[in-house]
């Protein structure tokens, strides 16, 4: 619990409130003073902060945003929030294991009727979770691919790709094209 709390002075956050289409909205802050980014929208929320302006390159904090690329901002907006961000897709998750046991036979890392088990097996799991690929696959499936939690591939949901491919670029463009018109810039 807290015992204590002292104000350090006035902080000053920019907003900058946009409407997309109709019915949906997205607000956008930044406080340079302790290096947070967020976007409020109706897609969902995102925010991380880059507190050091030496980790943003001496730049300021809308520069720095700008200049990222919208994979990178994801990857930082889902730092610590790996459940809510990543959904199991377990058509890509099947495939980059069969590629990997495909590769192993090509390379006569295993034998043919070794990966004809395991493959048998693989195609017997139950894939529509982490847990169940895990509990599924037989121990000789495990010991011919190792480390099979690393074969594992997560996607975002669909309100994260529109963010990360339709609206944090739009953000990027209308920020841009309008930086002369904007106070400090």
């Amino acid at each position: 619990m807290v015992k204590e709390l002292s104000f350090k002075g006035h902080n000053v956050c920019e907003v900058f409130r946009f409407r997309i289409g109709q019915w949906d909205y997205c607000n956008i802050s930044f406080d340079e003073t302790t290096g947070a980014f967020s976007i409020n929208s109706s897609f969902g929320d995102f925010t991380h902060s880059w507190p050091s302006k030496s980790a943003r390159g001496d730049v300021s904090l809308r520069e720095f945003i700008l200049g990222c690329d919208e994979h990178y901002l994801m990857n930082k907006f889902s730092y610590d929030r790996h459940a809510e961000f990543h959904v199991f897709d377990e058509e890509k998750t099947r495939e980059k294991v069969i590629r990997h046991l495909l590769r192993l036979r090509l390379l006569n890392d295993i034998s043919k009727d070794d990966a004809r088990e395991v493959y048998d097996g693989l195609c017997d799991a139950d894939w529509s979770n982490t847990d169940s690929v895990m509990r599924d696959l037989s121990s000789k499936t495990y010991d011919t691919i190792s480390d099979i939690h690393e074969y594992i591939v997560y996607d975002y949901t669909t309100n994260q790709k529109f963010v990360r491919d339709e609206l944090i670029p739009m953000i990027r463009k209308w920020f841009k094209e309008n930086a002369g018109r904007l106070t400090g810039w």
